[in-house]
């Protein structure tokens, strides 16, 4: 669909106006390197002028994972999960997991904006910062997961989730997938989609647990 003319010049004004600001600016800060690449993209050269400057998150005390083996492979999600924070990749991951009867369930450690399957997935609610590692620990939470579809500038959950020592997965987006990349109990989903998650899922958990003997029957 073709855009009208004003809105397109429009745009162009806002963005010239936007790179005007920023060249004036003292200073230019950017919270990831992922928010630093796009700055460069849109406004080349400016990000040679950008600070890198990462939010502080308080550290969280590393949690106790629980041993193998475990009848069901239990992943974590935190946060209040609406559209753009990937309900609809975990209501997908749900129904494959149902699909497949895999040994794989779900907890959300907040809210979940799409149906799930009760059997897989379970919400508990609105929750503290600072209970977040027993809560984790109380459900037997083994891998975190950011559904996220879209690229964060900085993702505080997931250096949340770093600090407690919780192996993370996430997809390929933003500055969530540069912190995973650097970590050794980090996983880069190569796939949005229920069933091809899931096989992700279970190729994160085998490489964490090479004797891991779960598989998608």
């Amino acid at each position: 669909m073709d855009l009208c003319p004003s809105l397109v010049s429009g745009q162009l004004y806002v963005g010239a106006k936007c790179g005007e600001l920023l060249r004036c600016a003292d200073e230019v800060r950017c919270f990831s390197t992922s928010s630093l690449a796009l700055l460069e993209r849109a406004y080349p050269g400016m990000g040679a002028r950008a600070k890198l400057c990462p939010h502080y998150v308080k550290p969280l005390r590393e949690v106790s994972l629980p041993k193998k083996p475990q009848k069901y492979l239990t992943i974590g999600v935190i946060g209040s999960i609406s559209h753009h924070k990937g309900a609809g990749v975990l209501e997908s991951l749900a129904e494959a997991i149902c699909q497949t009867d895999a040994p794989v369930r779900i907890v959300v450690i907040g809210n979940l904006d799409a149906p799930c399957p009760a059997p897989v997935v379970k919400e508990t609610g609105p929750y503290a910062q600072d209970d977040l590692p027993k809560i984790v620990e109380k459900y037997g939470i083994s891998i975190a997961f950011l559904p996220s579809i879209c690229p964060e500038t900085f993702s505080f959950v997931a250096h949340e989730i770093l600090s407690m020592k919780l192996p993370l997965i996430c997809l390929d987006l933003g500055a969530q997938a540069d912190l995973v990349r650097s970590l050794d109990t980090g996983y880069i989903a190569k796939r949005q989609d229920g069933p091809g998650l899931l096989e992700d899922i279970l190729a994160f958990d085998r490489f964490l647990h090479p004797l891991s003997l779960k598989v998608i029957s």
